[in-house]
């Protein structure tokens, strides 16, 4: 889903769901600060995104998984990397809900992510910083968001300084050049991130989702450009 920080829906918005590359037989990895327990939330995240297509069928199982990573995140308070798989898997279940309800959610992802972020900036190679610059820059101004384009900014420049070779960080990078008409960089880091994505920080099951977004938003672009 292509956004280009503009103003749109937040099923627009939360359709561009975050996939850390994990897998639990440790063949894939995301960062040397990732625990056992995380791993194996992010990787029954990604089960629950490839296996259902249609929202209405993932809401039971995203919400089982939430309150398992909460109970995981209660009894690690000062993990960051357990807020950052609590914000992701809350992103996800954002995304069966409402708009009402779903605005409100992400309002805890954003919060839920700056957590991560005062304890440990680097957790999860700055994919916590990552995922909040994509927040701010793509979500819909106040009242009904928070965006501040600005503030996005910051946050996926520290990313990639921590992870200029990442798949997720150089897809968001993307659209945030996207959304400022700097149609070059953008494709510079579109074709990042496609390289990313066939390297063996990225599942075989995360690859199969994100080319197609990636493509995606290689077409949008070039679309723009003429």
């Amino acid at each position: 889903m292509i956004i280009f920080g503009c103003a749109v829906s937040i099923r627009s918005l939360l359709a561009v769901v975050t996939l850390l590359s994990v897998s639990v037989l440790g063949v894939y990895t995301v960062s040397a600060q990732s625990s056992p327990e995380t791993e194996l939330f992010t990787e029954r995240y990604a089960e629950i995104q490839n296996t259902w297509n249609d929202n209405r069928d993932r809401e039971t199982p995203f919400e089982e998984l939430l309150q398992s990573v909460e109970s995981y995140r209660d009894a690690n308070p000062g993990n960051a990397s357990a807020w950052i798989v609590l914000a992701r898997v809350r992103f996800g279940y954002a995304n069966t809900q409402g708009i009402v309800r779903g605005m409100r959610l992400m309002k805890e992802v954003r919060d839920e992510l700056q957590k991560s972020v005062q304890l440990d900036a680097q957790a999860e190679q700055g994919f916590g910083q990552a995922l909040l610059g994509f927040l701010y820059v793509g979500m819909p101004p106040w009242p009904l968001g928070f965006r501040n384009k600005d503030k996005g900014a910051d946050y996926l420049a520290a990313a990639y300084r921590l992870n200029p070779d990442g798949m997720e960080i150089n897809y968001y990078y993307a659209q945030y050049y996207a959304s400022e008409k700097r149609f070059a960089q953008a494709l510079q880091h579109v074709e990042r991130a496609r390289h990313a994505a066939y390297g063996k920080a990225v599942s075989p099951e995360l690859r199969t989702y994100y080319l197609p977004e990636i493509e995606e938003l290689q077409g949008s672009i070039e679309d723009r450009m003429k």
